[in-house]
């Protein structure tokens, strides 16, 4: 997915723009716009812990991140863009690059799949935690199970 003129327009409206990459290389389906900025990620498999990322370089159908570790390929990552007016906007995307370039820092490359809404993120944090709740409450009752025949064979 490619964003649209307009929202390329705002995001890059709103934060700090250090350069253009010139001239395009032939591997680049886009241009793209180097910025140093720093925005908050989900991990869509958890939403509800935001990271701090480094934002690099954006295009419009993707956008070069650095971070303190890696993410495996096709990994979902959501992406909260400031705009003007105390607006947010949130983009969904796959981990499509990742390289290590230090101990604790990776160049990680993300590929736009959609823009997503914030009650659409919040239900997806609702569903985990509860996907997690029922995770821990199995464990808790095999452990329950496990400590009544341990106790009952000793």
């Amino acid at each position: 997915m490619k964003l649209s003129s307009d929202i390329f327009a705002a995001i890059t409206e709103s934060v700090t723009i250090v350069g253009q990459d010139q001239p395009m290389p032939a591997d680049r389906r886009a241009p793209r716009v180097k910025l140093s900025s720093h925005l908050f990620a989900f991990k869509w498999s958890d939403p509800a812990q935001p990271m701090g990322i480094r934002v690099r370089d954006i295009s419009e159908g993707g956008v070069g991140i650095f971070h303190h570790h890696r993410f495996a390929l096709d990994e979902k990552l959501v992406i909260r863009f400031p705009l003007k007016n105390d607006q947010n906007l949130l983009v969904l995307g796959s981990v499509i690059y990742w390289e290590p370039l230090a101990e604790d820092l990776c160049a990680i490359g993300v590929q736009f799949e959609r823009v997503i809404d914030q009650t659409e993120l919040d239900a997806r944090a609702t569903q985990t935690s509860r996907e997690r709740a029922g995770e821990v409450g199995v464990l808790a009752r095999l452990s329950l199970a496990m400590a009544r025949s341990w106790a009952v064979a000793s």
